[in-house]
Protein backbone atom coordinates (compact mmCIF):
# COMPACT_ATOMS: atom_id res chain seq x y z
CA UNK A 1 0.00 0.00 0.00
CA UNK A 2 1.39 3.33 -0.80
CA UNK A 3 1.26 6.58 0.73
CA UNK A 4 -1.91 7.83 -1.11
CA UNK A 5 -3.88 4.72 -0.20
CA UNK A 6 -3.12 5.14 3.81
CA UNK A 7 -4.49 8.38 3.64
CA UNK A 8 -7.59 7.83 1.09
CA UNK A 9 -10.25 5.61 2.66
CA UNK A 10 -11.79 5.47 -1.06
CA UNK A 11 -8.85 2.99 -1.83
CA UNK A 12 -10.24 0.39 0.19
CA UNK A 13 -13.73 0.26 -0.73
CA UNK A 14 -15.49 -1.64 -3.50
CA UNK A 15 -15.56 -0.24 -7.15
CA UNK A 16 -18.53 0.84 -8.09
CA UNK A 17 -20.01 0.32 -12.07
CA UNK A 18 -19.26 3.70 -12.82
CA UNK A 19 -15.63 3.56 -11.40
CA UNK A 20 -15.34 0.52 -13.76
CA UNK A 21 -16.18 1.75 -16.63
CA UNK A 22 -14.28 5.38 -16.12
CA UNK A 23 -11.22 3.03 -15.41
CA UNK A 24 -11.38 1.16 -18.78
CA UNK A 25 -11.75 4.22 -20.66
CA UNK A 26 -8.64 5.64 -19.25
CA UNK A 27 -6.74 2.55 -19.32
CA UNK A 28 -8.10 2.29 -22.97
CA UNK A 29 -6.86 6.30 -23.40
CA UNK A 30 -3.58 5.73 -22.27
CA UNK A 31 -2.90 2.27 -24.09
CA UNK A 32 -4.11 3.95 -27.33
CA UNK A 33 -1.08 6.86 -26.48
CA UNK A 34 1.47 3.63 -25.93
CA UNK A 35 2.40 5.23 -22.57
CA UNK A 36 3.66 3.33 -19.84
CA UNK A 37 1.42 4.04 -16.48
CA UNK A 38 4.95 4.60 -14.37
CA UNK A 39 5.46 7.49 -16.11
CA UNK A 40 1.80 9.05 -16.71
CA UNK A 41 1.47 8.57 -12.70
CA UNK A 42 4.80 10.45 -12.48
CA UNK A 43 4.10 12.97 -14.92
CA UNK A 44 0.53 14.21 -12.78
CA UNK A 45 2.66 13.51 -9.54
CA UNK A 46 0.96 11.05 -8.49
CA UNK A 47 1.90 7.10 -7.43
CA UNK A 48 1.54 4.41 -10.28
CA UNK A 49 -0.45 2.53 -7.82
CA UNK A 50 -3.33 5.62 -7.61
CA UNK A 51 -3.46 4.91 -11.63
CA UNK A 52 -3.86 1.34 -11.27
CA UNK A 53 -6.28 1.42 -9.10
CA UNK A 54 -7.97 4.52 -11.14
CA UNK A 55 -7.60 2.26 -14.04
CA UNK A 56 -9.21 -0.72 -12.23
CA UNK A 57 -12.15 0.45 -11.29
CA UNK A 58 -10.79 0.21 -7.23
CA UNK A 59 -10.69 4.36 -6.64
CA UNK A 60 -12.64 7.18 -7.80
CA UNK A 61 -11.13 10.43 -9.02
CA UNK A 62 -12.49 13.97 -8.97
CA UNK A 63 -13.07 16.29 -12.27
CA UNK A 64 -10.26 17.91 -11.71
CA UNK A 65 -7.49 15.00 -11.39
CA UNK A 66 -9.34 13.21 -14.29
CA UNK A 67 -9.30 16.49 -16.14
CA UNK A 68 -4.99 16.89 -16.03
CA UNK A 69 -4.95 12.90 -16.48
CA UNK A 70 -7.03 12.67 -19.94
CA UNK A 71 -5.12 16.13 -20.71
CA UNK A 72 -1.48 14.38 -20.16
CA UNK A 73 -2.94 12.03 -22.76
CA UNK A 74 -3.98 14.28 -25.25
CA UNK A 75 -7.48 12.84 -25.53
CA UNK A 76 -9.58 14.35 -28.19
CA UNK A 77 -12.72 16.72 -27.42
CA UNK A 78 -15.02 13.34 -27.51
CA UNK A 79 -13.32 11.15 -25.38
CA UNK A 80 -12.02 14.04 -22.99
CA UNK A 81 -16.70 15.05 -22.63
CA UNK A 82 -17.39 11.65 -22.63
CA UNK A 83 -14.96 10.71 -19.38
CA UNK A 84 -15.72 14.33 -17.80
CA UNK A 85 -19.49 12.98 -17.96
CA UNK A 86 -18.74 9.97 -16.17
CA UNK A 87 -16.72 11.78 -13.55
CA UNK A 88 -19.61 14.39 -13.24
CA UNK A 89 -22.51 12.51 -12.59
CA UNK A 90 -24.14 11.98 -9.19
CA UNK A 91 -23.62 8.90 -7.47
CA UNK A 92 -27.12 7.09 -7.71
CA UNK A 93 -26.59 3.36 -7.47
CA UNK A 94 -27.91 3.56 -11.20
CA UNK A 95 -26.75 5.19 -14.85
CA UNK A 96 -27.74 5.63 -18.36
CA UNK A 97 -25.85 4.79 -21.62
CA UNK A 98 -27.33 5.67 -25.38
CA UNK A 99 -27.29 2.86 -27.20
CA UNK A 100 -24.69 3.76 -30.09
CA UNK A 101 -25.44 1.78 -32.53
CA UNK A 102 -26.36 -0.81 -29.80
CA UNK A 103 -25.62 -1.83 -25.88
CA UNK A 104 -23.09 -4.55 -27.25
CA UNK A 105 -20.04 -1.60 -28.13
CA UNK A 106 -20.83 0.11 -24.58
CA UNK A 107 -17.97 0.26 -22.75
CA UNK A 108 -19.58 -0.11 -19.37
CA UNK A 109 -21.24 -3.64 -20.74
CA UNK A 110 -17.97 -4.55 -22.21
CA UNK A 111 -16.01 -3.98 -18.60
CA UNK A 112 -18.58 -5.78 -16.52
CA UNK A 113 -19.09 -8.89 -19.06
CA UNK A 114 -14.85 -9.24 -18.63
CA UNK A 115 -14.79 -9.46 -15.08
CA UNK A 116 -18.07 -11.60 -14.30
CA UNK A 117 -17.52 -14.88 -12.55
CA UNK A 118 -21.35 -15.46 -13.66
CA UNK A 119 -23.91 -13.60 -15.49
CA UNK A 120 -27.85 -14.33 -16.30
CA UNK A 121 -29.96 -13.27 -18.31
CA UNK A 122 -33.63 -13.50 -19.14
CA UNK A 123 -35.46 -12.51 -22.64
CA UNK A 124 -38.93 -12.45 -22.62
CA UNK A 125 -39.47 -11.39 -26.39
CA UNK A 126 -36.65 -12.20 -28.27
CA UNK A 127 -33.36 -14.60 -28.65
CA UNK A 128 -30.87 -13.19 -25.86
CA UNK A 129 -27.86 -10.84 -27.94
CA UNK A 130 -25.42 -13.39 -26.56
CA UNK A 131 -26.98 -16.07 -28.20
CA UNK A 132 -28.17 -15.01 -31.50
CA UNK A 133 -26.74 -16.41 -34.59
CA UNK A 134 -25.53 -13.61 -37.18
CA UNK A 135 -28.28 -14.09 -40.04
CA UNK A 136 -30.69 -13.02 -36.78
CA UNK A 137 -28.94 -10.59 -35.23
CA UNK A 138 -28.85 -8.99 -38.50
CA UNK A 139 -32.15 -9.53 -39.30
CA UNK A 140 -33.48 -8.45 -35.66
CA UNK A 141 -31.47 -5.07 -35.57
CA UNK A 142 -30.83 -4.26 -39.11
CA UNK A 143 -27.11 -3.26 -38.85
CA UNK A 144 -24.31 -5.35 -40.28
CA UNK A 145 -22.14 -3.50 -37.32
CA UNK A 146 -23.90 -4.89 -34.33
CA UNK A 147 -24.27 -8.37 -36.22
CA UNK A 148 -20.31 -8.51 -36.00
CA UNK A 149 -20.11 -7.49 -32.46
CA UNK A 150 -22.19 -9.64 -30.94
CA UNK A 151 -20.19 -12.13 -32.86
CA UNK A 152 -17.57 -10.91 -31.38
CA UNK A 153 -18.75 -11.01 -27.98
CA UNK A 154 -20.33 -14.75 -28.19
CA UNK A 155 -16.40 -15.24 -28.51
CA UNK A 156 -14.84 -13.34 -25.98
CA UNK A 157 -17.18 -14.38 -23.48
CA UNK A 158 -19.16 -18.12 -24.29
CA UNK A 159 -15.80 -19.88 -26.45
CA UNK A 160 -13.51 -18.35 -23.68
CA UNK A 161 -12.25 -21.38 -21.54
CA UNK A 162 -11.62 -19.23 -18.50
CA UNK A 163 -15.16 -17.41 -19.09
CA UNK A 164 -18.05 -16.70 -16.92
CA UNK A 165 -20.58 -19.31 -15.81
CA UNK A 166 -23.82 -18.09 -18.34
CA UNK A 167 -27.69 -18.72 -17.75
CA UNK A 168 -29.64 -18.04 -20.33
CA UNK A 169 -33.28 -18.07 -19.52
CA UNK A 170 -35.49 -17.31 -22.72
CA UNK A 171 -39.75 -17.21 -22.85
CA UNK A 172 -41.13 -18.99 -25.26
CA UNK A 173 -42.91 -16.46 -26.51
CA UNK A 174 -39.28 -15.46 -28.16
CA UNK A 175 -39.64 -19.16 -29.78
CA UNK A 176 -43.38 -18.35 -31.09
CA UNK A 177 -41.62 -14.65 -32.57
CA UNK A 178 -40.38 -14.70 -35.98
CA UNK A 179 -37.60 -12.67 -36.76
CA UNK A 180 -36.32 -12.55 -40.65
CA UNK A 181 -37.93 -15.54 -42.04
CA UNK A 182 -38.45 -19.58 -41.16
CA UNK A 183 -34.55 -20.09 -42.56
CA UNK A 184 -33.53 -17.51 -39.92
CA UNK A 185 -35.29 -19.16 -37.48
CA UNK A 186 -34.57 -22.93 -38.01
CA UNK A 187 -31.13 -21.85 -37.60
CA UNK A 188 -31.60 -19.79 -34.63
CA UNK A 189 -33.19 -22.44 -32.39
CA UNK A 190 -31.20 -25.89 -33.85
CA UNK A 191 -28.24 -23.48 -32.21
CA UNK A 192 -29.74 -23.09 -28.89
CA UNK A 193 -30.24 -27.02 -28.90
CA UNK A 194 -26.22 -27.17 -29.28
CA UNK A 195 -25.66 -24.61 -26.14
CA UNK A 196 -24.70 -26.87 -23.53
CA UNK A 197 -21.50 -27.05 -22.08
CA UNK A 198 -19.29 -26.86 -18.71
CA UNK A 199 -20.14 -22.43 -18.67
CA UNK A 200 -23.27 -21.87 -20.94
CA UNK A 201 -26.92 -23.40 -19.87
CA UNK A 202 -30.15 -22.73 -21.84
CA UNK A 203 -33.70 -22.71 -20.13
CA UNK A 204 -37.04 -22.32 -21.95
CA UNK A 205 -39.38 -20.23 -19.61
CA UNK A 206 -42.64 -21.89 -20.66
CA UNK A 207 -45.99 -19.73 -21.65
CA UNK A 208 -47.89 -21.43 -19.08
CA UNK A 209 -45.58 -19.38 -16.75
CA UNK A 210 -47.66 -16.98 -14.92
CA UNK A 211 -45.22 -14.93 -13.18
CA UNK A 212 -46.41 -11.45 -13.83
CA UNK A 213 -43.69 -8.78 -13.50
CA UNK A 214 -41.28 -11.84 -12.99
CA UNK A 215 -41.25 -12.51 -16.69
CA UNK A 216 -42.90 -9.37 -18.03
CA UNK A 217 -39.44 -7.42 -18.39
CA UNK A 218 -35.80 -8.80 -19.65
CA UNK A 219 -32.61 -8.37 -17.50
CA UNK A 220 -29.12 -9.52 -16.94
CA UNK A 221 -27.27 -10.13 -13.68
CA UNK A 222 -23.83 -9.48 -13.88
CA UNK A 223 -21.82 -11.30 -10.85
CA UNK A 224 -18.46 -10.06 -9.99
CA UNK A 225 -15.97 -11.50 -7.92
CA UNK A 226 -16.16 -10.57 -4.26
CA UNK A 227 -16.16 -8.11 -2.67
CA UNK A 228 -17.48 -6.19 -5.60
CA UNK A 229 -21.27 -6.31 -5.59
CA UNK A 230 -23.04 -7.38 -8.73
CA UNK A 231 -24.64 -5.38 -11.54
CA UNK A 232 -27.85 -5.49 -13.51
CA UNK A 233 -28.14 -4.24 -16.74
CA UNK A 234 -31.32 -3.30 -18.63
CA UNK A 235 -31.18 -2.47 -22.18
CA UNK A 236 -34.22 -0.52 -23.82
CA UNK A 237 -34.47 0.59 -27.66
CA UNK A 238 -32.48 3.94 -27.24
CA UNK A 239 -30.97 3.50 -23.70
CA UNK A 240 -28.86 0.66 -21.40
CA UNK A 241 -29.50 0.96 -17.86
CA UNK A 242 -26.66 0.02 -14.93
CA UNK A 243 -27.76 -0.92 -11.69
CA UNK A 244 -25.63 -1.44 -8.77
CA UNK A 245 -28.16 -0.21 -6.02
CA UNK A 246 -28.46 -2.98 -3.39
CA UNK A 247 -32.37 -2.95 -3.43
CA UNK A 248 -32.13 -2.92 -7.28
CA UNK A 249 -29.75 -5.60 -7.02
CA UNK A 250 -31.90 -8.02 -4.47
CA UNK A 251 -34.78 -7.72 -6.60
CA UNK A 252 -33.36 -9.20 -9.65
CA UNK A 253 -31.39 -11.91 -7.49
CA UNK A 254 -35.20 -13.01 -6.51
CA UNK A 255 -36.24 -12.56 -10.18
CA UNK A 256 -33.40 -14.90 -11.14
CA UNK A 257 -34.24 -17.87 -8.33
CA UNK A 258 -37.61 -17.51 -9.54
CA UNK A 259 -36.87 -17.75 -12.93
CA UNK A 260 -34.50 -20.92 -12.28
CA UNK A 261 -37.77 -22.26 -10.58
CA UNK A 262 -39.88 -22.04 -13.42
CA UNK A 263 -37.62 -23.07 -16.24
CA UNK A 264 -37.87 -26.30 -18.35
CA UNK A 265 -34.36 -28.34 -17.42
CA UNK A 266 -31.49 -27.64 -20.67
CA UNK A 267 -32.69 -31.40 -21.68
CA UNK A 268 -36.07 -30.29 -22.16
CA UNK A 269 -35.44 -26.82 -22.90
CA UNK A 270 -33.58 -28.30 -25.97
CA UNK A 271 -36.55 -30.85 -26.86
CA UNK A 272 -38.88 -27.93 -27.36
CA UNK A 273 -35.82 -25.90 -29.45
CA UNK A 274 -35.61 -28.66 -31.19
CA UNK A 275 -39.22 -29.50 -32.16
CA UNK A 276 -39.84 -25.57 -33.37
CA UNK A 277 -36.60 -25.69 -35.35
CA UNK A 278 -38.80 -28.76 -37.47
CA UNK A 279 -41.89 -26.58 -37.63
CA UNK A 280 -40.19 -23.30 -38.86
CA UNK A 281 -38.50 -25.90 -41.57
CA UNK A 282 -41.66 -27.30 -42.39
Amino acid sequence: MDDEDRHDPESARPGTARDRELGREVRLLRSATGRRAVAVAESLGRSAGWLAKLEVGRRSADARDVGALVGQLGADAATRDRIQRIVNEPRTGSFLRPNDPAADSLTALAVHEDLAVAISTYEPLIIPSLLQTEDYARAISGDEQVARIRRERQERLLHHPRGPVVHFFVHEAAVHQMVGDPRVMTEQLLTLTMWHTDNVRVRLVPMRTNGGTLVRHGSTLITLREPEPPVVVQETDTVTVFQDDPQAVAVHERKFRDLAARALDVNNSARVFARWADTYDR
